[in-house]
């Protein structure tokens, strides 16, 4: 027991230091940018060593795999929310989870930035990001289809302009933030979702 206690303190630990890693390099990739960073910056900002980051991470592009896990788990309520609502769509529905994902924008925009600076820099992070954003397609798609209203051809042509809409107004504000009015962004946003779900 006393054991098992133990592994699991430093398991925690080993998570703790992966975790002050990953956001170190975030704050870094910020200031100075993901080319600009280098692996002794990202340690002395989390107060640790070379060889530190090397039992964690093998390159900051791994490092950037871990930032972008978090981000999975950021958005995860806010995808599944959306699969639900793309059964049985309605405008209401669609403004409010609009107004729930530009929350998540605004909340790791830090995080998201590094990403999309790194994505247009090495293959492994863009490959991961486009990777995460075919599987959400696949799955509003089917969450479309479900709802009974689409064949399989026309859900999935609804998912693949909706979130390259979406991902092209997130890749624009990651990089200038709300240059564009916030709230009318997300009135038209709804208004061409609603539209494209067929429900004007």
């Amino acid at each position: 027991m006393a054991e098992d206690a133990r592994a699991a303190a430093r398991q925690n630990r080993r998570d703790q230091t992966r975790s002050r890693l990953a956001d170190a390099a975030v704050d870094c990739f910020s200031l100075t940018g993901y080319v600009a960073t280098s692996i002794e910056d990202i340690t002395a900002a989390a107060g640790t060593t070379r060889a530190t980051f090397y039992r964690h991470f093998r390159s900051k592009a791994d490092v950037l795999m871990e930032v972008l896990r978090h981000l999975d788990e950021e958005y995860e309520p806010v995808y599944l929310a959306l699969f639900e609502l793309a059964e049985r769509p309605s405008r209401e529905r669609i403004s409010r989870w609009l107004d729930d994902t530009l929350r998540v924008w605004e909340r790791t925009r830090v995080a998201s930035a590094a990403v999309t600076e790194a994505a247009l820099l090495d293959d492994t992070v863009r490959e991961r990001q486009q990777t995460s954003f075919e599987r959400d397609i696949e799955l509003l798609a089917a969450a479309l289809q479900k709802g009974g209203r689409w064949t399989e051809p026309q859900a999935k042509v609804r998912a693949a302009l909706l979130f390259g809409q979406l991902q092209q107004m997130f890749l624009r504000w990651s990089s200038h933030g709300w240059d564009l009015d916030r709230d009318e962004t997300a009135v038209v946003l709804a208004r061409m979702w609603s539209a494209a779900l067929d429900l004007d």
